[in-house]
């Protein structure tokens, strides 16, 4: 019998978001911020201008970091 192998993120999603007035600010675990940017923005249908995305740690790039 073959062993069962999983991939697993060594890096979860996390996400916090906070609204000031009609600006939306997100921090987000990403490493393609302008794309989570954009996709926000549209997801909500909110102006490019009122979403601020922030990313203080890229991490190490082991999973879930691009979207």
């Amino acid at each position: 019998q073959l062993a069962r192998n999983h991939h697993n993120p060594m890096e979860p999603h996390a996400t916090l978001a906070r609204w000031d007035g009609n600006k939306l600010t997100v921090w987000d675990k990403t490493q393609w911020v302008m794309g989570t940017h954009d996709e926000i923005a549209a997801v909500f249908g909110l102006p490019a201008d009122s979403v601020r995305v922030i990313n203080p740690f890229v991490g190490g790039g082991f999973g879930s970091g691009l979207r």
